[in-house]
């Protein structure tokens, strides 16, 4: 999910999304465990 989520970054914002793109996955991640409908994507992203 990490260099999906990377390659979907760079693609979007380039060298900065490259730069960028694990930071913002683990908060996506961190936000989907907290609630509650969103957990299967959060399970989907991985552990």
């Amino acid at each position: 999910a990490v260099f999906v989520g990377v390659i979907f970054w760079g693609w979007l914002w380039g060298v900065w999304g490259l730069l960028l793109g694990i930071p913002i996955m683990m908060i996506v991640k961190s936000v989907c465990d907290r609630v509650e409908d969103l957990q299967p994507i959060g399970e989907l992203l991985g552990d």
